[in-house]
């Protein structure tokens, strides 16, 4: 159970979705703490959605209305996210306090991205009842999750800190280059969400 929860751990944070990209072009322009912050919203509704799988909400998810309009939206919120990353000049210099405001609207920000995906729920649906197929009590289930969810935010935060220390070698062109290679991937993640839903 242990080797299944870390292996589907390990599959999630390797994966190149727009999460991983917010999260490195955050980690490389802003630094450690504004990615953490970002990231903490992604893990909040990772556990929302899947404490409603656990509520038997599931069948939410085979509602065509509910894949549409949530697509919908988190198709819009990407391809905005992409186009600010790209027409965006990040700067090297000295990096200023966001203060509590700035956090929080970085917080809110990754649980959008996660919230407004309808297949992140599709996904965490799957999860769960492959869970249940495999006989696990409800407390095996709980801890499955636990093991789950702390080891993805685990790599997480090591996937932001080498972002962060890598970002003296990057010269600012790079770094231009870099936002905006991240804004047309994050604008190609909207659009092909958008086409997946019509």
């Amino acid at each position: 159970m242990i080797l299944d929860s870390l292996f589907l751990a390990v599959v999630l944070s390797a994966a190149t979705g727009p999460v991983f990209f917010l999260i490195v072009q955050l980690a490389i322009e802003r630094g450690f703490w504004e990615a953490s912050t970002l990231a903490a919203g992604v893990w909040l509704s990772d556990i929302i959605y899947i404490s409603l799988v656990f509520l038997g909400l599931s069948y939410v998810s085979e509602n065509p209305d509910f894949t549409f309009y949530v697509g919908l939206i988190g198709g819009i919120i990407l391809i905005i996210f992409g186009i600010m990353g790209f027409i965006s000049k990040p700067s090297k210099g000295e990096k200023q306090n966001l203060g509590t405001k700035g956090y929080l609207l970085l917080f809110g920000k990754g649980m959008a991205v996660n919230v407004f995906n309808p297949f992140v729920f599709v996904f965490w649906v799957g999860v769960v009842g492959r869970t249940i197929e495999k006989g696990y009590t409800i407390p095996e289930r709980i801890f499955y999750f636990f093991i789950l969810l702390f080891t993805v935010a685990l790599l997480d935060e090591l996937k932001i800190y080498f972002a962060d220390k890598i970002t003296d070698k990057i010269k600012e062109k790079h770094l231009l280059w870099f936002s905006r290679v991240s804004g047309l991937i994050l604008m190609g993640f909207g659009i092909a969400m958008l086409v997946r839903i019509f």
